[in-house]
């Protein structure tokens, strides 16, 4: 099971080790981006398996999208429980 909450401060020190990681510059892994954006796209969190978790919602509709997971690990498996619990939501 994922365990996503919406995105606050409180979660800035987490979400910003992981993007520390990329060597992507992207503005979709920027903590003040999605932090910004965070009623708009109701922007969620998680953490699975040494993975950073984020999803957000379409605008003006419930079609969730989700960001690649960061992280090390098994991403075949990450993205197993995602296709999961993407297929379970419609």
């Amino acid at each position: 099971m994922l365990d996503f909450h919406p995105i606050t401060l409180s979660d800035r020190s987490l979400i910003e080790n992981y993007f520390l990681r990329l060597d992507n510059q992207v503005c979709d892994y920027s903590f003040a981006n999605l932090f910004l954006w965070k009623h708009l796209y109701r922007t969620e969190c998680g953490e699975k398996d040494g993975f950073l978790l984020i999803r957000f919602y379409h605008a003006g509709s419930d079609n969730r999208v989700y960001l690649e997971p960061i992280g090390e690990g098994n991403v075949s498996e990450i993205l197993a429980l995602l296709q999961d619990e993407a297929a379970q939501t419609g």
